[in-house]
């Protein structure tokens, strides 16, 4: 009978300790602090004293659970006081300031000496005495955060009936002025004979939004105490069991990161721990550390190390213990800092949300092992959208439709269970797509290498498309360029419509990174630089050898001349264009005329001949000026042309059904076509086809009654190119076209070439 009774005795002592050991665990506010100050509390114990308790709490663990929670609390602006209860008030303490070590002191004693338990149980007294400490010195009058903690074995239980009835709608009240002012009591029921009626206790709680924990076994007793520190503190502590041998052991403790203000480590055992002692990462005893304090309960139920920004890397933690007990370790973090939203960068239907930790100051911290346990979680208006980063992510670019936004983060981590908030972020998704910006396709890519000589090859053309990448939206803008002392033997000139770059020699000599900028509609730009060689160091050499290169060229020209005539080529040849990108005018269908010549002629200068329908094609073909330069035609028999085509790596081509890689080199013959497809993009299509499949002719062929003119009398019965031998007055044409009407021959007689 003896031994069932010690080992009752020996569980409720657990079942104390267990309470002591969560009410330290109660006022460690981790992830929503940002400095020291954040964890300052006004926290009143409430103390159930009542005759049950000898039953309960035989060796008075209640009172050790104050004091423990008075050791956690040093280093901090907390204060502390407490109310101990019966079926009246026994004794009582206003709020105590904890960082005086002598007020400290004198706090512990005071509830080492509360007198032996007796009396029935009147919790709401209890409760409105501590309201009233509250509301003398808390309540609206410090920046502390207010705490009632309840620990109580029973239920209100009164000697009359009446008396109990009366005190528990008294308590229907407190509990409503408590849950009024914001002020939460956390309750635990030492049930420890099933007689307890929990209802009583988990309502306390409940109204309040606090956490009731019911006690009721040994092997209760971790979880009860993870859960209360979780859903109060938001840290996790670690419980570790190590079996004592009853000689020296020692436990690693990792502390791996640099944003804890504060570890604790508490040991406790069924007998007191002995020759206890930590050692930081470089071997230094914790008497030898002003940093790390030592606090033991006087009844040897637990000694209790504190740390304050612990030094990162292992420390070592010392101790002797009863053989065959067992010895539990709680390892439990506070740490400090703020968790912050930065400014999202938005762009059409995305957001990029990122954020970071600042210490107190305002310093952003950089702690690797720290933001690779957290997970962060993204909500905006109101919950519409809750989208969580991958644990570790800083950053993330999230698919948002158009509209404005008020969002915030939430963090949650191993180490830290309690769901942390960020600052709130107001912030628009456009509801417009981007231009992109003009960039060049390979930034290593940016230097051009031109050389010329000043009388064999004095120009040379740069295609700047072939540079330079720009979206439909964002086509060059400008193309400039910084003077310099190389305009003295080489210009430049830019084709707007073309997109050439001209570089023209004039005089020997160089120059090296002439500065080209091209710049978008948008504003941005960038640089091509030209390094150019004129030479005329060999112009002796050429000259020597240069009666060969006569020889040689009047026999390949006279071999060229002994090809026959074809009596009947290949005359009208039609251009037709069936689709073309939105907003442009289509031009009319209409005929060239080839006849037997020598060499290649680009579609640029087949439409440039046409003075009637000149600007209709080129104002239409404005997009395609590298289709127009590079579609090439020559005659390859009778009534039989060659025809080649260009690529582009900016859009996609199509040439008589056939997706194009490479340049497309084939033949058109009469009663034949061929029928290009460029697309500029998904919307933007242009169709054209050459050939007389399906041709409507428009309003006349090519020439007009007047003759194909270049200038009053060009291309006519004078037979040149006009008056003055020019291109007409003003280059192409008065008033920017190809010309005047001349008086030549009919349309039949015109050859383009």
């Amino acid at each position: 009978m003896l031994d069932v009774m010690k080992r009752k005795l020996f569980l409720r002592s657990l079942m104390l300790f267990a309470v002591a050991a969560f009410m330290l665990s109660f006022l460690l506010p981790v992830s929503f602090a940002t400095t020291a100050d954040s964890y300052d509390l006004d926290v009143i114990i409430v103390i159930d004293n009542s005759g049950s308790m000898r039953r309960a709490d035989p060796n008075r663990l209640a009172l050790s659970a104050s004091n423990l929670f008075i050791d956690m609390s040093e280093g901090s602006d907390s204060r502390v006081g407490y109310v101990v209860f019966s079926d009246a008030i026994s004794a009582d303490l206003p709020l105590t300031h904890l960082s005086d070590d002598d007020l400290r002191d004198a706090l512990k004693q005071s509830i080492a000496n509360t007198g032996d338990p007796s009396g029935d149980t009147d919790i709401a007294a209890a409760l409105a005495r501590a309201l009233e400490l509250l509301e003398r010195d808390s309540l609206g009058a410090s920046p502390r955060t207010p705490v009632v903690i309840l620990l109580s074995d029973g239920n209100t239980d009164l000697i009359d009936p009446a008396l109990t009835d009366a005190s528990l709608a008294r308590l229907e009240n407190i509990k409503s002025v408590f849950a009024g002012e914001g002020v939460p009591i956390y309750t635990v029921g030492l049930n420890y004979d099933g007689s307890m009626d929990f209802d009583e206790i988990e309502s306390i709680a409940s109204s309040t939004g606090a956490m009731a924990q019911e006690v009721r076994s040994a092997n209760m007793l971790p979880a009860v105490v993870r859960n209360i520190y979780g859903h109060l503190t938001g840290s996790n502590p670690r419980n570790i069991r190590i079996p004592a041998d009853g000689g020296p052991q020692s436990y690693e403790i990792a502390i791996d990161n640099e944003s804890i203000y504060k570890a604790t480590v508490a040991i406790s055992a069924a007998n007191p721990v002995r020759d206890d002692s930590i050692v930081d990462p470089n071997g230094v005893e914790h008497d030898l550390l002003s940093n790390v304090s030592r606090n033991a309960d006087p009844n040897g139920h637990y000694v209790l190390y504190t740390i304050f920004l612990p030094e990162k890397g292992v420390w070592t933690l010392n101790f002797t213990g009863t053989a065959g007990d067992t010895v539990e370790i709680d390892l439990l973090s506070v740490y400090s800092f703020v968790f912050v939203m930065q400014d999202p960068v938005t762009s059409f239907g995305e957001a990029q949300i990122t954020w970071h930790l600042e210490d107190g100051n305002g310093n952003t911290i950089i702690d690797p092992d720290l933001v690779s346990e957290i997970t962060a979680t993204f909500h905006a208006n109101n919950g519409e959208y809750v989208i969580e980063f991958p644990q570790g992510s800083t950053s993330e670019t999230l698919q948002l439709p158009p509209g404005d936004y008020v969002a915030f983060l939430t963090m949650r981590s191993d180490d830290i269970l309690a769901t942390t908030q960020s600052n709130e972020r107001s912030f628009t998704v456009p509801d417009t797509p981007p231009i992109d910006p003009i960039e060049l396709y390979d930034p290593f890519e940016d230097i051009i290498d031109v050389n010329l000589t000043t009388i064999f090859a004095p120009g040379s053309s740069i295609h700047l498309d072939e540079y330079v990448r720009y979206s439909r939206d964002n086509t060059p803008l400008s193309v400039t360029w910084a003077g310099g002392d190389w305009e003295e033997f080489v210009a430049l000139e830019f084709n707007e419509f073309t997109g050439e770059l001209t570089v023209t020699a004039s005089d020997a000599g160089s120059a090296e990174s002439i500065a080209i900028t091209v710049q978008g509609d948008d504003g941005s730009f960038v640089q091509l630089f030209l390094n150019v060689n004129v030479a005329w160091g060999l112009l002796y050499i050429i000259i020597g050898g240069g009666v060969l290169l006569i020889l040689a060229t009047v026999i390949i020209i006279l071999m060229l001349m002994k090809k026959p005539f074809l009596d009947s080529p290949m005359r009208d040849f039609p251009i037709e264009v069936k689709n073309m990108p939105d907003n442009y005018e289509y031009p009319q269908a209409a005929r060239f005329r080839l006849e037997h010549v020598k060499g290649k002629k680009s579609l640029q200068d087949v439409i440039g001949y046409n003075r009637q329908y000149a600007n209709e094609y080129f104002n239409a073909f404005r997009d395609i000026g590298w289709f127009l330069a590079g579609t090439e035609f020559s005659v390859k028999q009778k009534d039989v042309l060659n025809i080649s085509i260009p690529t582009n790596p900016m859009v996609s081509l199509q040439v008589n059904g056939n997706n194009m890689q490479r340049p497309y080199f084939g033949v058109l013959s009469k009663n034949s076509e061929t029928r290009v497809k460029i697309y500029l993009d998904e919307h933007n299509l242009y169709e054209i086809v050459f050939g007389e499949s399906g041709f409507a002719p428009g309003a006349g062929d090519f020439g007009g009654s007047g003759g194909f003119d270049y200038g009053q009398g060009g291309y006519g019965q004078q037979g040149g190119y006009g008056q003055g031998g020019g291109y007409g007055q003003g280059g192409y044409g008065q008033g920017g076209d190809y010309g005047d009407y001349g008086g030549g021959p009919s349309p039949k007689d015109f050859d383009l070439f």
